[in-house]
């Protein structure tokens, strides 16, 4: 919420200096994640914890791939991943590129079927934030429960505005 309100000259500062990112992914991913997290970030201690996700009709914002369903159950058994701080490179006095070290980890996560959180820093475009979350790419008209409020926040903040604000901030 506080990013809302900072500058232009302010966010850049931040989005360069520090990261801000979570990327939920399927448990047998999880080793080649915390690699990864490690070559695009550095930063430590890294937040992990355990999370279901449920097969859920109409399906939920959140879905398991089909072979990340746990056989005879409901659901996949995937982990997030998060990392708050400064990156590596920062606190030697080098220079990291945020927008490359970002897209390479949404990128990552979409090809493991997974999810970027999209309460941090997103700089996905709209196609491939639907590639992410299904019920966009159903569209808001077939949510049949009380999520029509939602929906649009979520993309309003990581698609409309974010990616073209990032964009011409980095």
């Amino acid at each position: 919420m506080l990013k809302l309100f900072q500058g232009p000259v302010i966010r850049k500062a931040s989005v360069y200096a520090h990261v801000v990112q979570e990327s939920i992914m399927p448990v047998r991913r999880v080793p080649e994640g915390i690699e990864n997290f490690d070559k695009w970030f550095g930063v430590y201690p890294l937040l992990l914890f355990p999370i279901r996700v449920y097969k859920r009709k109409p399906s939920g914002l959140l879905n398991p791939a089909p072979e990340d369903v746990i056989p005879g159950e409901n659901y996949g058994l995937y982990v997030d991943i998060g990392a708050y701080g400064a990156p590596r490179a920062v606190k030697q006095g080098e220079m990291w590129d945020a927008k490359k070290n970002v897209r390479d980890g949404e990128h990552w996560t979409r090809s493991v079927h997974g999810f970027s959180a999209p309460y941090t820093d997103i700089m996905c475009t709209r196609k491939e934030f639907r590639m992410m979350y299904v019920v966009f790419e159903r569209g808001v008209r077939e949510c049949h429960f009380s999520c029509l409020c939602y929906v649009p926040q979520i993309t309003r903040k990581s698609l409309e505005n974010q990616h073209t604000r990032m964009h011409t901030l980095l």
